[in-house]
C-alpha cells in the first residue's frame, strides 16, 4: 500500500485562500524551495515514449520513457488509476506519475510530473525486453508479418512472434 498525503486550496467565508490538508501524517523529507520545480510541467512528443498493451491486452496501458543519451536504459508507467512508474511504486511506495495527453495538433505526448524517481532506471536491454537486429529475423508468414527472436543463450534456437493489427503487437506464438 502507498502513503498519499493530499492538500486542497480552498477560499474561506471571507474570501481568503488557505490550504486545507489531508489527515495523513507527511511522510516525505521536506525539500528547499525552487521557483523552476512550480513552473509548467515537462512534455514529451509521441517519439519519446513507446506506448503498449498489458498483459490482457488492454491498449495504451503501459508507457515505456527511453533515457535520450542511452536507449537501453528507461522508466516503465503502469496504469492502475493513472500511469505511474512500477519501480518507484513497488519498491518505495511513491506515486510518480505522468500524464498522457493529446495536445493541440491531435497527438498523444506525455506530461511528466515535477517529482524524482526514487528507483535506478531499468536496463531494458539487459533484461532482454530490448532485442537488437542483429538478434532476430523479420518475415512474412502467410500474411502475416513475422518476427524470429534468436534465443540469448542459444542462438540456433528462437521464438517466434505474429504481428495483431488491432493491438498494434507482435505476440509469441510459440
Amino acid at each position: 500500500m502507498y502513503w498519499l498525503c493530499y492538500a486542497n486550496l480552498l477560499i474561506d467565508e471571507c474570501g481568503i485562500n488557505y490550504v486545507e490538508f489531508s489527515k495523513q501524517e507527511h511522510i516525505c523529507i521536506p525539500q528547499k524551495y525552487t521557483p523552476s520545480k512550480f513552473s509548467e510541467c515537462k512534455k514529451l512528443s509521441q517519439n519519446e515514449f513507446e506506448l503498449f498493451p498489458n498483459t490482457k491486452g488492454t491498449p495504451d496501458s503501459r508507457i515505456i520513457i527511453l533515457n535520450s543519451l542511452d536507449q537501453n536504459l528507461g522508466y516503465e508507467y503502469k496504469f492502475t488509476d493513472k500511469f505511474n512508474c512500477s519501480q518507484c511504486l513497488f519498491v518505495a511506495k511513491k506515486r510518480i506519475m505522468v500524464k498522457l495527453i493529446t495536445n493541440e495538433n491531435g497527438e498523444k505526448c506525455l506530461e511528466l510530473n515535477k517529482n524524482e524517481h526514487l528507483c535506478q532506471k531499468l536496463n531494458f536491454y539487459k533484461l532482454g525486453r530490448i532485442i537488437y537486429s542483429n538478434e532476430y529475423e523479420t518475415g512474412n508468414d502467410k500474411e502475416n508479418q513475422t518476427i524470429a527472436v534468436k534465443h540469448p543463450k542459444d542462438k540456433k534456437l528462437y521464438y517466434k512472434f505474429e504481428y495483431d493489427n488491432d493491438l498494434k503487437i507482435f505476440y509469441c506464438v510459440g
